[in-house]
């Protein structure tokens, strides 16, 4: 799980720089506040993206004998 979340952070942080790059914001004083807040972003995004995922590997290691697995549609 470590590497998908990290993987989305990385993607996520990118995007949020391009797009204050495009707009003239990083060649200000506010780019410490930017890049700041762009790992803020991505750090969020990607919790909500993997933490379901995780949830659901916890819930089944948790689980004792019987084991029952989810069917995910």
């Amino acid at each position: 799980m470590w590497t998908s979340q990290r993987c989305h952070t990385l993607l996520c942080r990118r995007q949020v720089k391009d797009i204050a790059r495009r707009n003239g914001v990083m060649d200000s004083r506010l780019a410490p506040l930017v890049s700041f807040a762009s790992g803020a972003m991505a750090g969020a995004a990607a919790t909500a993206a993997s933490y379901p995922f995780d949830l659901l590997r916890t819930t089944l290691a948790a689980q004792g004998e019987p084991r029952v697995r989810l069917l995910l549609l």
